[in-house]
């Protein structure tokens, strides 16, 4: 409640930081465009802009000179000088500042005509005056090239983004192309093997020897292995694509719906134990409700043989309350340590004489990750394992 109180607050003070920061940007994006241009004017052009600012300067000069008195021209020259370097170059500046010096020796100086060579004090004033003017070429000209140069730079990035996002959509669509394909062409023929298979193995069954009616059975148990390895393969593949939607859910009404959704899970006959109450997070409920399913399948089918599956699912705050782990501890025949990174990849089993396709914790931990959040696994050999998902909370 307190958040939400301050939340109107901020984005008051947020939008003139929003509209200063636009401006910001506008400005920045002017002075790259204009820095890039100067490379692309003529030479005769760029010291013509040179000479054309140093003669208008002492035009507006003369008539003032009654009411300004015949100081140093720095207030008039050194913005000049600034302005003919950015748009023109360093040599353009340069000239200028020659050309003012010349102008401030015969027009400026006592006498108005002239070159004194014993004015010691005006000569000191405008060696100051000429170190200061070409310092301020030279630093116009490296900001000015430092502004060019990150323009062509990012122009250069956004032109290579482009094309790797061009290239990526090309090879996306190129992949649902691919899905599709494999979720129809090749899917209909194993369920044809299968199906046919299985009409051999039931209409001749008397006239089949036990090998025979081993070979069918196996036959039928490779193309229904196949077409499950093809699914989860696409199932992998479309959480990276899909797009999602975090909203609270409530796994006390949550689990149980998960639970009678999943036959596999129900045939294995396994005691399940939820430890109310489960704590609200917030999740995309498809991709939450085949995360868990692929757990407790997993849990069920590395229990002990000949012991009955034993499941205990319960959850707890975690992260100052920021976050919900929910935690599955199953009595199973538990995992070697150095297997644990591992068995979150892709066709990695820990039990090689396992049936499964290898990819079930894999898409957990993307489905997951996909959220947000965080999966991980805690176990010994023979003594169980306990799977744990972290997810935001909904009351945070």
């Amino acid at each position: 409640m307190e958040k939400s109180a301050h939340f109107p607050e901020w984005r008051t003070l947020s939008a003139p930081m929003d509209k200063a920061m636009h401006i910001k940007q506008r400005i920045i994006h002017i002075l790259e465009d204009s820095a890039v241009l100067t490379f692309k004017r003529s030479r005769a052009f760029r010291f013509t802009i040179s000479l054309a600012v140093i003669f208008f300067i002492n035009i507006i000069r003369l008539p003032l000179l009654p009411w300004i008195g015949n100081p140093l021209p720095t207030l008039f020259v050194s913005p000049a000088i600034v302005l003919i370097t950015w748009f023109g170059g360093l040599g353009p500046g340069l000239f200028a500042i020659a050309l003012s010096y010349l102008s401030i020796c015969l027009f400026w100086l006592s006498p108005k005509v002239g070159i004194d060579l014993n004015m010691d004090h005006d000569w000191l004033a405008m060696l100051l005056f000429a170190a200061t003017s070409t310092f301020l070429a030279v630093f116009t000209e490296m900001t000015r090239n430092a502004l060019a140069l990150q323009k062509t730079t990012r122009e250069h990035l956004e032109n290579i983004v482009a094309e790797r996002t061009a290239h990526l959509r090309e090879t996306i669509a190129e992949l649902e192309s691919f899905s599709y394909t494999v979720s129809h062409d090749l899917r209909s023929p194993l369920r044809a093997m299968q199906g046919y298979a299985s009409i051999v193995a039931e209409e001749n069954k008397a006239a089949l020897d036990v090998d025979s009616k081993g070979y069918l059975h196996k036959i039928a148990a490779a193309a229904s292995r196949l077409d499950a390895l093809i699914q989860d393969l696409l199932a992998y593949s479309k959480i990276g694509q899909e797009k999602i939607q975090l909203q609270p859910i409530d796994l006390n009404q949550f689990l149980p719906i998960v639970l009678e959704q999943y036959p596999s899970i129900q045939k294995s006959n396994a005691n399940i134990i939820l430890e109310s109450p489960l704590l609200p997070l917030r999740a995309h409920a498809p991709f939450l409700a085949q995360a868990i399913a692929n757990l407790l399948d997993n849990a069920v089918r590395f229990a002990k043989t000949g012991a009955r599956p034993e499941l205990r699912i319960w959850t707890a705050y975690t992260g100052n309350g920021q976050t919900v782990r929910l935690s599955i501890r199953d009595n199973g025949i538990g995992i070697p340590p150095d297997q644990f990174s591992k068995i979150f990849e892709v066709f990695q089993r820990v039990n090689r004489s396992d049936e499964g396709t290898g990819i079930g914790l894999s898409i957990v931990k993307r489905a997951i990750e996909k959220m947000g959040g965080r999966v991980g696994v805690e176990s010994q050999l023979n003594m169980g394992s306990t799977f744990w998902i972290e997810l935001p909370s909904a009351a945070a």
